[in-house]
């Protein structure tokens, strides 16, 4: 189309000049501005609407979840050391709720002056206006005095409404103990479709994977929560769905040895990402477990 528009303008310009007529100026401008419009402004055009394309959706942020300390040790904006691994962002506990403070890395990131606060329950630390590392991950806050109360509650109204950093999730510690066997009917009100309370604002989603059940609130919301695409296995024992690669309630029965391995690799996974809070009382695949 452009070799054609310039055709026109080697062959007819001579023509329109020498006839010097205001319709041969028109007629120049025409094909110029015709040129300028499909060389410029449709491309940045497209290029805008390509861009919309892949950017104008916002990514729905994952519901609330559950941190163990140790789950929340990860997320300090330090990049990875395998090429093919996402930086994680950037979050910090304050009396016990999880902001993501990933826009202000240039305090909280990799070189920063508080980055010690990183992936760290911070709250006593910032009351008491101070670095001491033997304060982080310390949940004594009815040891503050009246000053230090107040700070930390500066703090906190700092962090939600004027930084306005999200909140995404609670710092919760596992129970002591795994080893009393749960029953049906306690696990089945475990779905993440019960209310918050005070003790538990982030609901458990609890699934069994072998001989034991699993909180799938640390981390497992997106998937097994309300919504999610397993939710379905929320407040079961999933084990035998789980190994028949099934999304639904799957009656026990006698395994394969290809099923039981299935299950085995289910299980790998709920142990590296997951809570344990109780057993199952079945015993399929102990060794796994053990």
């Amino acid at each position: 189309m452009f070799e054609a528009l310039w055709t026109a303008i080697d062959i007819e310009l001579p023509y329109w000049l020498d006839a010097r007529t205001w319709t041969g100026y028109l007629v120049i401008f025409a094909i110029t501005f015709a040129t300028f419009y499909f060389t410029n402004v449709r491309k940045h055009d497209k290029k805008k609407s390509d861009d919309d394309g892949e950017d104008g959706e916002e990514e729905t942020p994952d519901p609330p979840r559950n941190f163990t300390l140790s789950q929340l040790a990860a997320f300090t904006g330090t990049p990875p050391e395998a090429e093919n691994e996402d930086t994680p962002p950037i979050y910090l506990s304050v009396k016990g709720v999880v902001y993501d403070v990933s826009s202000g890395s240039d305090f909280y990131g990799p070189g920063g002056g508080y980055a010690m606060f990183a992936g760290k329950e911070c709250g006593v630390a910032l009351a008491k206006m101070s670095f001491d590392l033997e304060l982080l991950n310390n949940f004594q806050f009815d040891d503050l005095n009246f000053g230090e109360k107040e700070t930390l509650n500066d703090w906190i109204v700092k962090f939600r409404d004027f930084k306005n950093y999200p909140i995404v999730g609670r710092v919760k510690e596992p129970p002591a103990s795994a080893d009393a066997i749960l029953s049906k009917e306690e696990v089945k009100k475990w779905d993440g479709s019960q209310p918050p309370t005070e003790d538990e604002p982030i609901p458990r989603i609890v699934v069994g994977a072998g001989i034991y059940y699993y909180d799938c609130s640390y981390g497992g919301c997106p998937f097994y929560g309300p919504g999610g695409p397993y939710n379905v296995m929320a407040g079961e024992d999933a084990t035998w769905a789980l190994a028949k690669m099934e999304v639904g309630k799957v009656a026990r029965c006698d395994l394969t040895e290809k099923e039981r391995g299935v299950l085995d690799g289910w299980i790998k996974v709920f142990e590296r990402k997951y809570v344990r809070i109780g057993r199952t009382g079945n015993e399929v695949i102990k060794d796994s477990q053990s």
